[in-house]
Protein backbone atom coordinates (compact mmCIF):
# COMPACT_ATOMS: atom_id res chain seq x y z
CA UNK A 1 0.00 0.00 0.00
CA UNK A 2 1.25 3.44 -0.97
CA UNK A 3 -0.35 6.19 1.08
CA UNK A 4 -0.52 9.69 -0.41
CA UNK A 5 -1.15 12.06 2.50
CA UNK A 6 -0.37 15.51 3.91
CA UNK A 7 1.51 17.53 1.25
CA UNK A 8 2.59 14.47 -0.71
CA UNK A 9 2.13 14.51 -4.47
CA UNK A 10 2.58 12.06 -7.33
CA UNK A 11 3.91 14.00 -10.32
CA UNK A 12 4.48 11.10 -12.70
CA UNK A 13 2.66 11.34 -16.04
CA UNK A 14 2.01 7.58 -16.00
CA UNK A 15 0.84 5.96 -12.79
CA UNK A 16 0.33 2.20 -12.64
CA UNK A 17 -1.27 0.47 -9.68
CA UNK A 18 -0.40 -3.22 -9.88
CA UNK A 19 -2.68 -5.71 -8.16
CA UNK A 20 -2.96 -6.61 -5.41
CA UNK A 21 -1.41 -3.25 -4.46
CA UNK A 22 -3.28 -0.20 -3.19
CA UNK A 23 -2.79 3.52 -3.77
CA UNK A 24 -4.52 5.25 -0.86
CA UNK A 25 -5.05 8.82 -2.09
CA UNK A 26 -5.85 10.78 1.07
CA UNK A 27 -5.04 14.27 -0.18
CA UNK A 28 -5.91 14.63 -3.86
CA UNK A 29 -2.23 14.69 -4.71
CA UNK A 30 -2.15 12.98 -8.12
CA UNK A 31 -1.03 15.39 -10.85
CA UNK A 32 -3.91 16.46 -13.15
CA UNK A 33 -2.10 15.34 -16.32
CA UNK A 34 -1.52 11.77 -15.12
CA UNK A 35 -2.68 8.73 -17.04
CA UNK A 36 -3.67 6.24 -14.34
CA UNK A 37 -3.84 2.49 -15.02
CA UNK A 38 -5.23 0.31 -12.24
CA UNK A 39 -5.12 -3.46 -11.78
CA UNK A 40 -5.17 -3.15 -7.99
CA UNK A 41 -7.04 -0.73 -5.74
CA UNK A 42 -7.26 3.06 -6.03
CA UNK A 43 -8.82 4.48 -2.89
CA UNK A 44 -9.76 8.16 -3.37
CA UNK A 45 -10.59 9.86 -0.08
CA UNK A 46 -10.46 13.47 -1.38
CA UNK A 47 -11.60 14.69 -4.81
CA UNK A 48 -8.82 14.43 -7.39
CA UNK A 49 -8.43 14.98 -11.14
CA UNK A 50 -6.38 12.97 -13.62
CA UNK A 51 -6.13 13.02 -17.42
CA UNK A 52 -7.35 9.45 -18.03
CA UNK A 53 -8.29 6.47 -15.90
CA UNK A 54 -8.03 2.87 -17.16
CA UNK A 55 -9.02 -0.03 -14.95
CA UNK A 56 -7.94 -3.51 -16.00
CA UNK A 57 -9.84 -5.45 -13.36
CA UNK A 58 -9.05 -2.91 -10.66
CA UNK A 59 -11.20 -1.36 -7.95
CA UNK A 60 -11.93 2.36 -7.57
CA UNK A 61 -13.11 3.05 -4.03
CA UNK A 62 -13.33 5.86 -1.47
CA UNK A 63 -15.53 8.81 -0.57
CA UNK A 64 -13.82 11.32 -2.88
CA UNK A 65 -14.51 11.67 -6.61
CA UNK A 66 -11.92 10.75 -9.22
CA UNK A 67 -12.43 12.97 -12.27
CA UNK A 68 -10.86 11.68 -15.50
CA UNK A 69 -10.79 14.78 -17.70
CA UNK A 70 -10.32 12.93 -20.99
CA UNK A 71 -12.26 9.76 -20.28
CA UNK A 72 -12.33 6.54 -18.32
CA UNK A 73 -12.14 2.94 -19.50
CA UNK A 74 -13.33 0.10 -17.28
CA UNK A 75 -12.19 -3.27 -18.60
CA UNK A 76 -13.25 -6.81 -17.66
CA UNK A 77 -13.42 -7.40 -13.92
CA UNK A 78 -13.34 -3.71 -13.01
CA UNK A 79 -15.41 -2.34 -10.18
CA UNK A 80 -16.33 1.15 -8.99
CA UNK A 81 -17.54 1.37 -5.39
CA UNK A 82 -16.36 4.97 -5.08
CA UNK A 83 -17.14 7.95 -7.30
CA UNK A 84 -16.07 8.32 -10.95
CA UNK A 85 -16.61 11.42 -13.05
CA UNK A 86 -15.46 11.68 -16.64
CA UNK A 87 -15.08 14.84 -18.67
CA UNK A 88 -15.05 12.54 -21.71
CA UNK A 89 -16.73 9.23 -22.32
CA UNK A 90 -16.77 6.30 -19.92
CA UNK A 91 -16.27 3.02 -21.77
CA UNK A 92 -16.94 -0.45 -20.34
CA UNK A 93 -15.49 -3.63 -21.87
CA UNK A 94 -16.31 -7.07 -20.47
CA UNK A 95 -18.03 -7.56 -17.12
CA UNK A 96 -18.00 -4.33 -15.11
CA UNK A 97 -19.81 -3.38 -11.89
CA UNK A 98 -20.56 0.17 -10.73
CA UNK A 99 -22.07 0.29 -7.25
CA UNK A 100 -20.74 3.74 -6.37
CA UNK A 101 -21.52 6.78 -8.49
CA UNK A 102 -20.63 7.46 -12.11
CA UNK A 103 -21.17 10.38 -14.43
CA UNK A 104 -19.78 11.75 -17.65
CA UNK A 105 -20.44 12.73 -21.25
CA UNK A 106 -21.47 9.32 -22.61
CA UNK A 107 -21.44 5.76 -21.35
CA UNK A 108 -20.32 3.29 -24.03
CA UNK A 109 -21.10 -0.35 -23.15
CA UNK A 110 -18.96 -2.75 -25.20
CA UNK A 111 -18.91 -5.86 -23.12
CA UNK A 112 -20.57 -8.86 -21.68
CA UNK A 113 -22.42 -7.19 -18.78
CA UNK A 114 -22.25 -3.74 -17.24
CA UNK A 115 -24.23 -3.51 -13.99
CA UNK A 116 -24.94 -0.14 -12.39
CA UNK A 117 -26.48 -0.33 -8.92
CA UNK A 118 -25.23 3.06 -7.76
CA UNK A 119 -26.08 6.64 -8.69
CA UNK A 120 -25.38 7.48 -12.34
CA UNK A 121 -25.75 10.44 -14.67
CA UNK A 122 -25.08 10.09 -18.41
CA UNK A 123 -27.00 12.07 -21.05
CA UNK A 124 -26.27 9.37 -23.66
CA UNK A 125 -25.76 5.64 -23.13
CA UNK A 126 -24.64 3.56 -26.11
CA UNK A 127 -25.08 -0.19 -25.69
CA UNK A 128 -22.80 -1.32 -28.51
CA UNK A 129 -22.51 -4.94 -27.39
CA UNK A 130 -23.61 -7.06 -24.45
CA UNK A 131 -25.95 -6.02 -21.68
CA UNK A 132 -26.54 -2.96 -19.50
CA UNK A 133 -28.40 -3.74 -16.27
CA UNK A 134 -29.57 -0.80 -14.16
CA UNK A 135 -30.57 -1.60 -10.60
CA UNK A 136 -29.88 1.68 -8.85
CA UNK A 137 -31.24 5.22 -8.87
CA UNK A 138 -30.73 7.46 -11.91
CA UNK A 139 -30.10 11.19 -11.57
CA UNK A 140 -33.44 12.41 -12.89
CA UNK A 141 -32.13 15.94 -13.54
CA UNK A 142 -30.60 14.60 -16.78
CA UNK A 143 -32.76 13.07 -19.50
CA UNK A 144 -30.97 10.07 -20.92
CA UNK A 145 -31.02 8.68 -24.44
CA UNK A 146 -30.21 4.98 -24.68
CA UNK A 147 -28.92 3.82 -28.07
CA UNK A 148 -29.09 0.03 -28.15
CA UNK A 149 -27.25 -1.83 -30.89
CA UNK A 150 -28.44 -5.05 -32.41
CA UNK A 151 -28.58 -8.11 -30.15
CA UNK A 152 -28.07 -6.10 -26.97
CA UNK A 153 -30.00 -6.17 -23.70
CA UNK A 154 -31.15 -3.22 -21.62
CA UNK A 155 -32.80 -3.92 -18.28
CA UNK A 156 -33.92 -1.23 -15.87
CA UNK A 157 -34.90 -2.52 -12.46
CA UNK A 158 -34.11 0.66 -10.57
CA UNK A 159 -35.06 0.32 -6.94
CA UNK A 160 -36.91 3.63 -6.97
CA UNK A 161 -38.90 2.87 -10.13
CA UNK A 162 -37.13 5.55 -12.16
CA UNK A 163 -38.45 5.56 -15.70
CA UNK A 164 -34.98 6.63 -16.89
CA UNK A 165 -36.50 9.13 -19.24
CA UNK A 166 -38.16 6.40 -21.31
CA UNK A 167 -41.79 7.35 -21.67
CA UNK A 168 -40.79 10.79 -20.41
CA UNK A 169 -38.51 13.05 -22.39
CA UNK A 170 -35.71 10.55 -22.99
CA UNK A 171 -35.57 8.03 -25.80
CA UNK A 172 -34.64 4.41 -26.41
CA UNK A 173 -33.34 3.63 -29.88
CA UNK A 174 -32.52 0.09 -31.00
CA UNK A 175 -33.25 -2.93 -33.13
CA UNK A 176 -33.25 -6.60 -32.09
CA UNK A 177 -32.93 -5.34 -28.52
CA UNK A 178 -34.27 -7.10 -25.44
CA UNK A 179 -35.84 -4.60 -23.06
CA UNK A 180 -37.02 -5.53 -19.59
CA UNK A 181 -37.56 -4.23 -16.09
CA UNK A 182 -39.94 -2.67 -13.62
CA UNK A 183 -38.36 0.75 -14.10
CA UNK A 184 -39.56 1.08 -17.70
CA UNK A 185 -42.66 3.04 -18.53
Amino acid sequence: TLELSAAGQLTSQNIGIAGPGTLDNQNGGIIDSAAVTNTGILDVDVNDTVDTYVSNGGLLSGVGTLTATNGATLNDGSSVTGNLSSGGNTTTNGTVTISGSAMGANLDVNGTLTTISGQFEYPVININAGELALTGPADTSTNTTVNAGSTTTFSNNAADGIDFGIGGTGTLVGSNTTISGDGLS
